[in-house]
């Protein structure tokens, strides 16, 4: 789903289909590994968190976060465990 020029419409794909849809009917659900504003080393410190009453690892190994590139615009980066 990407913004178009008017931001009260989103172009949606549904099943092969695409098509305009205005934004009031669009709501986002947030996912747990999105941090939209979070520098590499928060990011490396959610990865690498432990559990303060055991020691272990709260994130399994594999575990990932998306969040905005620091120094690509408008690009990704990927931080994994």
């Amino acid at each position: 789903m990407s913004v178009e020029d008017d931001p009260n419409w989103y172009l949606a794909e549904q099943d092969g289909r695409k098509g305009l849809v205005p934004c009031n009917y669009i709501s986002f659900r947030p996912n747990p590994w999105y941090m939209q504003a979070c520098p590499r080393n928060t990011a490396e410190e959610c990865l690498l968190e432990t559990d303060p009453c055991t020691g272990l690892p709260v994130q399994p190994d594999g575990a990932f976060v998306v969040r905005r590139s620091e120094s690509n615009g408008p690009g990704f980066s990927l931080s994994v465990k």
